[in-house]
């Protein structure tokens, strides 16, 4: 008896056809989001834009109807409570390594709402776009690798081909900078598509992503940070959010043990951070050198405490930074007032001469309260680390 010949399955499905769209309009975007779109200026311009990002947006609707929901809770209210978190952190320790510059953006209103209404378009259709490559490149034995195909991808929206041309390969500093901005959206991308694969709805990626770039593009002050300092705080506050992430959206038996292990370190250096910097007036310094011996050596770990100037006396050590920059630990040995400002005569108590310049009031850090011995060790050896690894790229 002969066998039914078994069906023969088209080579082209419907799958198959928006997978090669989406393909297409992924590998598309990079040269009409960096070369194209930027070139339309006004309200052609934003007229362009919307019609692009909201084509793309129709577009991964279509195309994720016939794989998941769109429409679900996707712990929207977390995630614009991660994204509000983030941004907020990132401003706050931002500006405490290197202050607070003014926002390059306008903020009149006529120009406002139209840049918050091409960023929530462009983010809807970019997050549509990242939650169909997690979607379809999901695998049991490889969950992440839709995360980071997808990242890669949009991030590189931030490289256009000149900045991509013009880069000296042969000036390190110079391709890190460039891309420092591309790590950052590549990390923020991971946690987006995270969120998305925790909650099996695109919702939770776009609140967070939309919070944070509309919070980024409304506030008139941010962070004046170099490239490096920039990847670093950017990269600390991610990993915390994951696991805080990986916390809150696992099953209450699970909450204990693991994640809470991995959370320790995490929040251990959040704490180093924020005490290097000097929130609420407390400050941690690493003695590097013997001038303060014997009451310091060198590697220990100071407290110091913010003080107003009346309390401070001679015979009190105060950390100062100095005409070069250096922060410094000495001992106050006379006061003077000139010309109605105040200045601190100081002097190592190991060293015959007292320092060669008065300091002033605005260079005082706060007075040392206590020592913490041999403790400075650790952030002596990293500062060397990074010290290091800077001139190395310097070559």
């Amino acid at each position: 008896m002969l066998e039914k010949p078994s069906k023969i399955e088209p080579l082209l499905t419907v799958d198959v056809l928006y997978d090669l769209a989406v393909i297409f309009t992924a590998l598309l975007t990079y040269p009409i989001a960096t070369t194209v779109l930027p070139s339309f200026t006004g309200l052609l311009g934003l007229a362009i834009r919307l019609l692009y990002w909201g084509s793309v947006s129709v577009l991964m609707i279509y195309a994720l109807r016939t794989h998941t929901s769109i429409i679900g809770p996707g712990y929207a209210t977390y995630a614009v409570a991660s994204g509000a978190i983030f941004f907020t952190s990132y401003l706050v320790f931002g500006g405490l390594i290197g202050g607070l510059g003014r926002s390059p953006y306008q903020f009149t209103v006529d120009v406002m709402v139209p840049d918050i209404l091409q960023i929530s378009v462009a983010v809807l259709g970019m997050e549509l776009l990242r939650y169909y490559m997690v979607v379809r490149l999901a695998h049991k034995n490889y969950p992440g690798l839709g995360l980071v195909v997808s990242a890669i991808i949009i991030a590189s929206y931030k490289l256009t081909p000149l900045k991509l041309l013009t880069i000296s390969l042969s000036e390190p500093l110079e391709v890190m900078s460039a891309l420092s901005y591309f790590a950052i959206e590549f990390a923020l991308g991971l946690l987006s598509g995270f969120l998305m694969l925790s909650t099996g709805s695109p919702i939770s990626g776009l609140a967070f992503m939309a919070t944070y770039k509309i919070l980024y593009r409304v506030t008139p002050f941010l962070p004046d940070l170099l490239w490096y300092e920039n990847i670093f705080l950017a990269l600390v506050l991610v990993l915390m959010l994951y696991m805080v992430t990986v916390y809150a959206l696992s099953p209450p038996g699970l909450r204990k043990g693991a994640s809470i292990t991995v959370l320790f370190p995490v929040f251990t250096v959040a704490v180093a951070v924020w005490l290097s910097q000097g929130v609420l007036g407390v400050y941690l310094y690493a003695i590097t050198s013997t001038s303060m011996t014997p009451n310091f050596d060198v590697g220990d770990l100071v407290v110091v405490l913010k003080t107003e100037p009346s309390n401070i006396d001679v015979g009190d050590i105060i950390v100062y930074k100095n005409t070069e920059g250096v922060m410094v630990a000495h001992r106050v040995i006379d006061i003077i007032v000139k010309d109605t400002k105040t200045y601190y005569i100081t002097k190592g108590d190991a060293v015959p001469d007292p320092d060669p310049d008065p300091v002033p009031l605005g260079a005082v850090a706060g007075k040392a309260v206590y020592k913490l011995p041999k403790l400075g060790w650790v952030s002596i050896m990293f500062r060397k680390t990074i010290t290091y690894l800077y001139q190395l790229l310097q070559g």
